[in-house]
């Protein structure tokens, strides 16, 4: 609190019977001072850092009952809901089989090793989104923790980064990346060699970190103005702050209310409470 005193005096004459020029019946004057304090409080109001993911072209029923080599829709977009300009993350999970038996063009078998289930594709083709730049890709087991290889894997991880900084949101809009990816295709698997323990769920994760005073170990830091067309390293540099910190392993689900934050805490000044 600072507290800044400002003084304001007034001075009031008060004159009692007559007054003569000169006269030692002179009734002499008084002054009264009126003074006034005037106390400042300093409000700070702290970064909201919130982002929700969207997949609105997703139907995990369809997907459930796909033949091979068979797509479905599945567009991962990542939304800053906070107040605070961001910069965004996507880590994707993606299942991996240590022994797949796929068909080749020619209808023969195929005995694979370490074969990722699902292919991604973007306007039709094989990849990922432009705007999205990979920064890191590894494995991780069944319980979504790092592994150093892929035969103790579950997983093939895969870190994205969005190249720009995210704004905070205006009014009721707000700033999102470009999709991930648009659809997922499975694999052209011989038939009864994909068993039902072996379709884990593609896990998708969305993280942020403020887009502000970011070291990026050469002096520099971010600014939301200047984290825009970030090259791979300084991407790199931001995940090694943000990914230290993230527990994939109990990693709550995002709330498109928009109620809660990905640490699930609820939102007090702009979520609400839950029904």
């Amino acid at each position: 609190m600072i507290r800044k005193p400002v003084i304001i005096t007034a001075v009031v004459t008060a004159l009692t019977g007559g007054l003569f020029l000169g006269s030692r019946n002179a009734v002499r004057s008084t002054s009264a001072y009126f003074t006034d304090r005037e106390f400042h409080t300093n409000v700070y109001t702290f970064g909201d850092v919130t982002v929700d993911g969207t997949e609105t072209d997703w139907d995990p029923e369809t997907a459930a009952r796909l033949l091979p080599n068979a797509g479905s829709p599945k567009n991962p977009v990542l939304i800053n809901t906070g107040d605070t300009a961001v910069i965004g993350f996507i880590v994707l999970d993606s299942p991996l089989l240590h022994e797949a038996v796929s068909a080749a063009e020619d209808g023969s078998r195929v005995n694979e090793t370490n074969r990722e289930v699902w292919q991604y594709l973007t306007a039709g083709t094989e990849g990922f989104g432009e705007g999205w730049v990979p920064v890191e890709t590894g494995y991780a087991d069944s319980a979504h923790q790092t592994v150093p290889d892929a035969d103790s894997a579950s997983y093939v991880r895969r870190v994205f980064g969005w190249k720009d900084s995210l704004p905070g949101r205006n009014g009721e809009t707000c700033a999102e990346t470009a999709p991930l990816f648009e659809k997922i295709r499975i694999f052209n698997y011989v038939e009864g060699s994909l068993k039902p323990e072996h379709r884990n769920g593609i896990d998708v994760y969305f993280l942020a970190v403020q887009a502000d005073n970011l070291p990026l170990g050469d002096g520099r830091v971010t600014t939301e103005a200047s984290a825009k067309n970030m090259s791979v390293s300084d991407l790199q540099r931001i995940w090694e702050i943000l990914g230290t910190n993230a527990d994939f392993s109990d990693m709550p689900k995002a709330d498109t209310s928009h109620r809660r934050n990905l640490a699930g805490e609820v939102r007090e000044e702009k979520g609400g409470s839950e029904e």
